[in-house]
């Protein structure tokens, strides 16, 4: 199949984005991937550094914008805090002609310097619940007078702050840091994922996997701890088809993992079993930024540095693995897969120039 590619709609409302400014079985030995590029579509543009993607009803796709930091549409990403995160809805995604509109504006979103760029972290991971509820989990933690580290739940122009996991996780790095598994105090939470009456959350920074509960308790069910770093760094959270949790990690060169977390056998109240519940299900990805399965039970990998997405079978994770959107992706972020096997993917996700980022639809 060759590759098709168009702009089919895009670019976010310049008024909306005005407004917007005013106030992330083992498989030992795999085999290489095999490219199979898909039919490639943009159907949405004009984003700011897009994260979390997610399926609602009716055709519906939403994507998390972790914004421009203290910046703005003219300057780009400036080293600070602002108000400048947001989510875009798009309606009819699978159409001839999708409608793309910025729903949210106003959330809290903090920049500053990664080695020799600037990095945003905001609204960075989400979740849909019924027809219009989101469930949001902003990045960061500890950063006085925002809600930058909480779980969020946004319904129309309402925002309400579930838990302060950022703060909870940090809090639980300090208090192990002196342990050989542990790394410095840290906490990035990432990605979230609603499971039934569930809620979960991956943190980056205190690589953990957290359960939130309806009041607002956070508990750390997994620890992961990667051989020879002590940091998995984990970024996204996908269900697969025998209900068990499957936790990508972001690790540059061809060495990071999926995990697999069985949520009967998660134990918050034992270390032991929060430090060895998770057992890595499949090897030979690279720099995961978002995951999901589709109805056939094929695993989806966004993969950062290499531009591309990688699946992988679900019965044998060490065959069968084709790369998608080789040449076409840059910087790929979170992803979904609709039920007619619709990938949907936040491109450009890391970038200090305002309107960067695109939703990308990909067909195979």
């Amino acid at each position: 199949m060759t590759t098709s590619r168009r702009t089919i709609t895009a670019t976010v409302a310049m008024g909306a984005a005005l407004a917007l400014l005013a106030p992330l079985a083992v498989a030992s030995a795999v085999a290489g991937p095999n490219p199979n590029p898909g039919a490639f579509d943009v159907i949405a543009t004009g984003l700011n550094n897009p994260r979390g993607v997610a399926l609602g009803d009716h055709d519906t796709v939403y994507v998390a914008e972790a914004g421009l930091g203290a910046g703005n549409a003219i300057a780009g990403a400036v080293i600070g805090i602002g108000q400048t995160g947001s989510i875009t809805r798009v309606k009819h995604a699978g159409s001839a002609s999708p409608k793309v509109k910025r729903v949210v504006t106003g959330l809290w979103s903090t920049a500053g310097v990664q080695g020799l760029s600037i990095q945003t972290l905001g609204l960075d991971g989400i979740a849909v619940k019924g027809h219009h509820e989101i469930v949001g989990i902003m990045g960061k933690s500890n950063v006085a007078g925002t809600n930058l580290g909480s779980l969020v739940r946004i319904h129309g122009n309402k925002i309400r702050n579930l838990a302060d996991v950022g703060a909870f996780d940090y809090a639980w790095t300090e208090t192990y840091q002196n342990e050989a598994w542990a790394s410095a105090p840290y906490a990035n939470p990432y990605a979230v994922a609603l499971v039934g009456k569930k809620t979960y959350v991956v943190d980056a920074g205190a690589n953990t996997v957290d359960e939130v509960l309806k009041d607002g308790t956070v508990r750390v069910i997994a620890r992961l701890s990667d051989q020879g770093t002590r940091n998995a760094a984990p970024t996204c959270i996908a269900v697969g088809p025998d209900h068990a949790l499957y936790v990508g990690e972001y690790k540059y060169g061809s060495s990071a993992s999926v995990w697999r977390i069985d949520p009967k056998a998660t134990n918050p109240d034992d270390l032991n079993t929060v430090l060895n519940v998770a057992t890595v299900w499949a090897t030979g990805f690279k720099t995961i930024t978002g995951c999901a399965f589709d109805k056939q039970g094929t695993f989806y990998a966004s993969q950062y540095a290499e531009g591309n997405i990688q699946t992988a079978p679900f019965a044998d994770p060490t065959t069968g693995r084709t790369l998608i959107g080789v040449g076409e992706l840059e910087q790929p972020q979170g992803i979904a897969v609709a039920n007619d096997g619709t990938i949907y993917v936040a491109d450009h996700g890391d970038n200090q120039l305002a309107g960067q980022g695109r939703l990308v639809r990909i067909r195979r």
